[in-house]
This record gives structure tokens, sequence and C-alpha cells, in this order.
């Protein structure tokens, strides 16, 4: 368990036990140099949020999160204890949302983290997308399949809408994560009570039972960005 240390306030406190908790140098020995470097902030404006309860713009709030990698609500919000630090989310901002973007190479890695940097979003206003979170969750991201395909729903080079809640119902599509780390979509399929994958191996079209326990991760939607 981490020592808290407590500055001037509640988003202070935080971003230091983050950065305690990733063993970034202590306050002496170039804490406020490491906020900087990561929040791409001055000297002064660090120094403010340490000692004298300053806070950031509201503009550059999920930046910020973003860069020392936790949730908005996380950092923000003076309510959620300090030990109870969650990786980024999906952010709703007006009627819009901003989904992180996260590589295809760590779609996986993140799902087994609480601290985990994002280096962009991608703004979506698609009808009725609040549904879709509704169902399927904060942890919510974007990635691009270059690896992994499903013709004619996941093409190579398809930007996925995914989400780490998995919702096993007929026809949900799936990325799975096989025993080499290779990305694979996979089908789900119902029949009865008993649940198959189907996948595309060459030209052939092959089904398997359902493992529960293997990794997935929900396709949610795919999104053109061009």
């Amino acid at each position: 368990m981490l020592e808290i240390k407590k500055y001037s306030s509640s988003f202070a406190t935080k971003i230091n036990y983050i950065l305690d908790a990733l063993n970034v140098a202590p306050l002496q020995y170039g804490r406020t140099k490491a906020i900087e470097d990561i929040t791409k902030e001055k000297s002064s404006t660090v120094v403010n949020w340490l000692f004298n309860s300053k806070l950031p713009r509201d503009n550059k709030k999920l930046a910020i999160a973003d860069a020392v990698g936790v949730s908005y609500n996380y950092l923000f919000d003076d309510n959620i204890d300090v030990e109870d630090f969650t990786k980024p989310e999906i952010h709703k901002n007006d009627q819009c949302y901003l989904v992180p973007y996260i590589d295809e190479s760590e779609i996986f890695e993140l799902k087994n983290k609480k601290i985990f940097p994002i280096k962009s979003r991608l703004l979506i206003t698609f009808p009725n997308f609040e549904l879709l979170i509704k169902e399927y969750g904060a942890n919510t991201y974007i990635t691009k399949l270059n690896n992994a395909v499903f013709e004619p729903h996941v093409k190579i080079g398809s930007d996925v809408i995914y989400s780490e809640k998995i919702i096993f119902e007929d026809f949900k599509l799936l990325i799975h994560q096989d025993k080499f780390n290779r990305l694979v979509i996979k089908k789900i399929i119902q029949e009865e009570s008993r649940f198959y994958l189907e996948t595309i191996i060459g030209s052939q079209l092959v089904r398997e039972p359902l493992n529960k326990s293997d990794r997935f991760l929900s396709i949610v939607l795919t999104y053109s960005t061009t």
C-alpha cells in the first residue's frame, strides 16, 4: 500500500500518488520537473497546482488526465478516494464523445492496467451513440485493425470502436487474442442454449465452441475516418 502524501488539493494529491505508483522521481529529486514533462505545463503552473490549490483550466483537464494515464473523473472528482484510481475512459463533452485511441498492439495490455497514458482521442457524434455507451460502459475505445479481418464487417485497416465489457449474444463480433498473441475477429452464433464462435481462416468459415474464459473484447461498431 502506497503512502498518501497530502498536497494543496485533491487533484495535486492524486497526481503525485499516481506518479509514486509509477516510481517517478520524488519531489526533492525532480518531481516538479517530471510533472512539467508529462503535462507539458510551465514550472510556475505546476508549483501552483502542488502548493497553492490551483487547478488546471477546464479545457486542459482531460488532456492532463490522459497524460498521467488515469480517468478524468478520478483526477478531478474530489469525492473519489485517492486510492481508487481508474484508467482513462470515454469522455462526454456536450453532445459528443471523445473516445481514446489505442494502438492495435496495446488493446489487451490496456485491459489489464489501471494506469495507461492516452496519446489521442477521436470525436464521435453518431446518433444514439449514448445508448451504446450505456450498454457497453465507459471502458470503450477505438483502434485501427491492420491484422484482423471478418469480411464484410471488419476489413483490413478498419477503425473499430470496442469495449472491454464482453457481451455474449448472437451475432456479436469479438476481438480474440489467441495463445500466440495474434488478434482474430470472431462472431458469436447461438443455437438454442449453446454458443459458438465463427471465424474466417483463409477462405474457410470455421466454427468452434465458445470458451468464455478466453481473452475477448467486444466490437461495438466499425468506423471510417475517410
